[in-house]
């Protein structure tokens, strides 16, 4: 799939409440869809003004994008455009606003590990990009799923 060269939009959702306690994969659909009955994964909880105020100022985004390919409007927070690696995405959480990309670093560990389909000749190539505490815990990390997979009869062969 080749990129279209056309501007993007990025965002991270970390929002909780009683409505949604978990910010987890797909937990902004709701908001985005403006559809906020009380959730049967949720406990049946309903929503609260804040919830709602969040799904209004999302589905405010989503449809300016729809119409204009810009989800910028009269008064919402400024989405910055995402075109680099440093960009900032929109943070929908308790104070949606722009920022840097929460959580890069362990992106970047995850790509080195799968430059050229390989993994890095030595640890020292992956300790440059991240502390050396940091670093020990991945190792141990891939150590350990390394070994889970070698139980399973995994083989990257």
């Amino acid at each position: 799939c080749e990129p279209s060269g056309g501007p993007a939009s990025g965002y991270q959702f970390g929002y909780t409440s009683p409505f949604s306690p978990r910010a987890i994969h797909t937990a902004e659909m709701p908001f985005v869809s403006g559809n906020l009955p009380p959730a049967r994964m949720r406990g049946g909880k309903l929503p609260e003004k804040a919830d709602k105020a969040l799904s209004d100022m999302m589905v405010r985004y989503w449809t300016n994008f729809a119409k204009t390919g810009d989800p910028n409007g009269p008064g919402l927070p400024h989405w910055p455009l995402h075109d680099s690696a440093e960009a900032e995405v929109m943070h929908f959480a308790g104070e949606s606003a722009a920022g840097p990309v929460k959580g890069v670093d362990r992106f970047r560990f995850i790509q080195s590990l799968r430059e050229g389909g390989r993994l890095p000749e030595s640890w020292r190539e992956v300790e440059g990009h991240m502390s050396p505490a940091a670093a020990r815990i991945a190792r141990r990390v891939v150590l350990t799923t390394f070994q889970l997979l070698s139980l399973t009869g995994w083989s990257a062969r």
